[in-house]
């Protein structure tokens, strides 16, 4: 390389690093900084230095950097990281994603996976009529109504209970579109974990040529809230994709790790998922569906009767797949991935 050459690409270089120093969230930065220095003695600048290099090199977030462990690990074991980067660069290359509102619209998901839901529902937009509502309330004989929006929030947000009819429907028309739902009633062995929330398995389907694969499954449970997403206090742990057997301790959002559930004093590490070669054949069908969108994780909630599609995620948490205390081998699963995607 010629020294002109050499000067504009390090010029860009810097210029890159420049632009990315921008969009860093010091605070959080600095506030992961301290929580390593603080648990694991490793010096705070060093480690704030180092959750940087780590964003630019690795595309990693800084909850990437801390939930992964990332200062201990070599670099190959870094690149093995399902970074925020590589998890978006995933979906964008497995999916088509003019297609997305076939699940980021609910209303668009309910219809198209109708047979796979298990639970009665009625759709809340500018054309919904109350009298309707009542009805459907009444002829479906609900106890309890879940209200949700039928775009894409996330994390559970919006998700509300109501006993009332008419609370529900006021709450279900100042967020509309939503969907106003039967309350599902989940499997004993299931509820036994944590009877607050539906406790529901993510399998993580992968669409390629004609077939379906699964990449990795996890459950997540719930600790106390009404859904078991991390911000309402959840909890997740990979399972065994052969055996449906959950082998490592579930860890949260702080990455606290849990062999027995904090609250029930359930066993978590042990427990068997019910209906597991069912949920694998439901989902494979419904994946098969929507061809489009190559790389989906589905939320599956286990009923008396059998598991049920809550619904798809485009981008489903990467977070899931990066606690340290469930890879004790310090092997996580980039390769594991892009080795069925064809990438290796």
């Amino acid at each position: 390389m010629s020294g002109c050459a050499s000067i504009i690409s390090n010029m860009s270089k810097l210029l890159f690093y420049a632009k990315k120093l921008k969009t860093f969230d010091f605070r959080n930065i600095s506030r992961i900084a301290k929580r390593v220095h603080e648990e694991h003695s490793r010096p705070y600048l060093l480690t704030m230095a180092d959750i940087i290099w780590c964003a630019a090199k690795y595309q990693a977030a800084p909850t990437d950097y801390l939930q992964s462990d990332m200062f201990r690990l070599s670099h190959e074991q870094r690149t093995d990281i399902i970074t925020a980067g590589a998890s978006s660069e995933f979906v964008k290359r497995n999916c088509d994603l003019s297609r997305r509102d076939m699940l980021e619209n609910k209303f668009n998901m309910y219809e198209k996976f109708s047979d796979f839901l298990g639970r009665k529902y009625f759709f809340v937009n500018e054309a919904a009529e109350k009298n309707d509502f009542d009805a459907f309330v009444k002829t479906s004989n609900l106890d309890e109504i879940l209200v949700k929006p039928a775009t894409e929030t996330g994390g559970g947000r919006g998700v509300r209970k109501f006993k009332s009819a008419d609370e529900a429907w006021d709450y279900a028309v100042s967020i509309a579109p939503a969907i106003a739902e039967e309350v599902l009633t989940q499997d004993a062995r299931v509820a036994a974990l944590n009877p607050s929330s539906i406790n529901t398995v993510r399998p993580l389907t992968l669409y390629r040529d004609g077939k379906i694969s699964f990449l990795a499954i996890f459950f997540r449970i719930g600790a106390g809230g009404l859904v078991d997403n991390f911000c309402d206090g959840g909890m997740v742990t990979p399972v065994n994709i052969e055996t449906g057997v959950i082998e490592y301790p579930a860890a949260d959002e702080n990455v606290n790790y849990y062999e027995i559930h904090p609250i029930t004093g359930a066993p978590i590490v042990g427990f068997e998922i019910p209906y597991f070669e069912q949920i694998k054949e439901m989902i494979t069908k419904a994946a098969l569906m929507i061809p489009e969108l190559g790389y989906v994780g589905w939320d599956v909630a286990l009923t008396p009767e059998g598991p049920v599609i809550i619904e798809g995620n485009l981008f489903a948490s990467h977070a899931f797949f990066n606690f340290a205390g469930q890879h004790p081998d310090g092997k996580y699963f980039r390769h594991e991935f892009e080795e069925k995607m064809g990438w290796r």
